[in-house]
Protein backbone atom coordinates (compact mmCIF):
# COMPACT_ATOMS: atom_id res chain seq x y z
CA UNK A 1 0.00 0.00 0.00
CA UNK A 2 3.02 2.28 1.28
CA UNK A 3 4.77 1.65 -2.28
CA UNK A 4 2.19 3.25 -4.40
CA UNK A 5 2.41 6.35 -2.60
CA UNK A 6 4.53 9.41 -4.00
CA UNK A 7 6.43 10.79 -0.97
CA UNK A 8 7.14 14.77 -2.23
CA UNK A 9 10.25 16.22 -0.26
CA UNK A 10 11.06 19.68 0.18
CA UNK A 11 14.16 21.23 1.59
CA UNK A 12 12.78 24.50 3.25
CA UNK A 13 16.17 26.01 4.30
CA UNK A 14 17.01 23.45 7.42
CA UNK A 15 13.90 21.47 7.68
CA UNK A 16 12.53 18.73 5.10
CA UNK A 17 9.05 18.59 4.68
CA UNK A 18 8.24 14.97 3.25
CA UNK A 19 4.11 14.70 1.78
CA UNK A 20 3.44 11.34 1.16
CA UNK A 21 0.57 11.09 -1.41
CA UNK A 22 -1.74 8.38 -2.79
CA UNK A 23 -3.16 4.99 -1.67
CA UNK A 24 -2.29 4.86 2.41
CA UNK A 25 0.24 7.90 2.72
CA UNK A 26 2.30 7.40 5.52
CA UNK A 27 2.12 2.92 6.56
CA UNK A 28 -0.47 2.53 8.91
CA UNK A 29 -2.74 5.98 7.72
CA UNK A 30 -5.65 6.00 5.44
CA UNK A 31 -5.47 9.81 4.09
CA UNK A 32 -2.37 11.23 2.45
CA UNK A 33 0.14 12.86 5.54
CA UNK A 34 2.84 15.32 5.92
CA UNK A 35 5.41 15.52 8.55
CA UNK A 36 8.24 17.87 8.88
CA UNK A 37 11.48 17.38 10.80
CA UNK A 38 15.03 18.58 10.75
CA UNK A 39 17.83 17.96 8.26
CA UNK A 40 21.33 17.56 9.64
CA UNK A 41 22.21 20.89 9.01
CA UNK A 42 19.70 21.99 12.11
CA UNK A 43 16.55 23.46 12.81
CA UNK A 44 14.40 26.56 10.51
CA UNK A 45 11.31 28.44 11.81
CA UNK A 46 10.07 30.01 8.77
CA UNK A 47 7.39 27.25 8.36
CA UNK A 48 6.39 27.89 11.97
CA UNK A 49 6.08 31.57 11.01
CA UNK A 50 4.28 30.73 8.05
CA UNK A 51 1.98 28.79 9.61
CA UNK A 52 1.45 31.18 12.84
CA UNK A 53 0.67 33.70 10.04
CA UNK A 54 -1.65 31.83 8.59
CA UNK A 55 -3.23 31.61 12.01
CA UNK A 56 -3.58 34.92 12.79
CA UNK A 57 -5.17 35.48 9.32
CA UNK A 58 -8.10 33.43 8.90
CA UNK A 59 -8.58 34.65 12.36
CA UNK A 60 -8.95 37.89 10.88
CA UNK A 61 -10.54 37.12 7.42
CA UNK A 62 -13.31 35.07 9.67
CA UNK A 63 -13.95 38.39 10.77
CA UNK A 64 -15.01 40.32 7.68
CA UNK A 65 -16.78 38.89 4.40
CA UNK A 66 -14.16 37.96 1.23
CA UNK A 67 -11.53 36.23 0.28
CA UNK A 68 -7.87 36.87 1.13
CA UNK A 69 -6.41 38.20 -1.65
CA UNK A 70 -2.63 39.01 -0.67
CA UNK A 71 -0.80 39.36 2.60
CA UNK A 72 1.73 41.85 3.44
CA UNK A 73 4.54 41.33 5.66
CA UNK A 74 7.84 43.17 6.72
CA UNK A 75 11.20 41.61 7.08
CA UNK A 76 14.17 42.87 8.61
CA UNK A 77 17.21 42.57 7.33
CA UNK A 78 18.19 41.15 11.24
CA UNK A 79 15.10 39.21 11.93
CA UNK A 80 16.86 36.42 11.37
CA UNK A 81 13.89 35.04 8.76
CA UNK A 82 15.06 34.04 5.23
CA UNK A 83 12.59 35.75 2.52
CA UNK A 84 12.98 32.54 0.18
CA UNK A 85 12.68 30.09 2.79
CA UNK A 86 9.25 32.25 4.31
CA UNK A 87 7.79 32.23 0.77
CA UNK A 88 8.29 28.50 -0.18
CA UNK A 89 6.84 27.55 3.28
CA UNK A 90 3.82 29.99 2.44
CA UNK A 91 3.16 27.88 -0.52
CA UNK A 92 3.19 25.11 1.95
CA UNK A 93 1.07 26.20 5.00
CA UNK A 94 -2.07 27.94 2.59
CA UNK A 95 -2.36 25.14 0.09
CA UNK A 96 -5.77 23.46 1.57
CA UNK A 97 -7.05 26.54 3.60
CA UNK A 98 -9.72 29.63 2.53
CA UNK A 99 -6.52 31.77 2.24
CA UNK A 100 -5.11 29.40 -0.27
CA UNK A 101 -5.40 31.65 -3.81
CA UNK A 102 -3.89 34.56 -1.08
CA UNK A 103 -0.48 35.67 -2.76
CA UNK A 104 2.43 36.68 -0.02
CA UNK A 105 4.34 40.38 -0.31
CA UNK A 106 6.84 40.88 1.15
CA UNK A 107 8.87 44.30 2.08
CA UNK A 108 12.51 43.87 2.61
CA UNK A 109 13.58 46.32 5.52
CA UNK A 110 17.13 47.84 5.62
CA UNK A 111 19.40 48.15 8.68
CA UNK A 112 19.26 51.49 9.60
CA UNK A 113 21.00 53.06 13.08
CA UNK A 114 21.94 55.86 15.04
CA UNK A 115 24.59 56.45 16.85
CA UNK A 116 24.73 57.57 20.93
CA UNK A 117 27.99 59.56 20.33
CA UNK A 118 27.10 61.89 17.83
CA UNK A 119 23.33 61.18 16.89
CA UNK A 120 24.31 60.71 12.85
CA UNK A 121 21.70 57.92 11.43
CA UNK A 122 22.78 55.74 8.66
CA UNK A 123 22.34 52.56 7.04
CA UNK A 124 25.61 50.82 7.55
CA UNK A 125 27.27 47.88 5.65
CA UNK A 126 26.07 44.35 7.84
CA UNK A 127 30.26 44.24 8.65
CA UNK A 128 30.86 47.79 9.29
CA UNK A 129 28.22 49.17 12.09
CA UNK A 130 30.23 51.89 13.49
CA UNK A 131 29.10 55.54 13.06
CA UNK A 132 30.93 56.70 9.80
CA UNK A 133 31.38 60.30 11.45
CA UNK A 134 32.72 59.52 15.32
CA UNK A 135 33.97 56.14 14.33
CA UNK A 136 31.59 54.93 17.98
CA UNK A 137 31.22 51.20 17.62
CA UNK A 138 28.12 50.71 19.34
CA UNK A 139 25.01 52.15 17.77
CA UNK A 140 21.17 52.04 18.65
CA UNK A 141 18.60 50.20 15.87
CA UNK A 142 16.38 52.26 14.61
CA UNK A 143 14.71 49.24 11.88
CA UNK A 144 16.24 45.97 10.20
CA UNK A 145 14.41 43.86 13.28
CA UNK A 146 11.33 43.71 12.08
CA UNK A 147 8.68 40.63 11.41
CA UNK A 148 5.33 42.01 11.17
CA UNK A 149 2.04 41.08 9.10
CA UNK A 150 1.27 44.79 8.25
CA UNK A 151 -2.19 44.44 6.19
CA UNK A 152 -4.36 41.99 4.39
CA UNK A 153 -6.10 42.64 0.85
CA UNK A 154 -9.40 41.24 1.53
CA UNK A 155 -12.17 41.31 -1.52
CA UNK A 156 -15.49 42.83 -0.84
Amino acid sequence: MYAEARAVVANIGFLCFVRAEGAGGWPGHSAAREKCFPCEHGGMHELSIALSMLEQIEEEAARHSGAVLAVQVKIGVLSGVDCDALSFAWEIAREGTDVAGARLEIERVPLLVRCPGCGVTHAPEMQAIFCPRCITPEQDILSGRELELTSLEIES
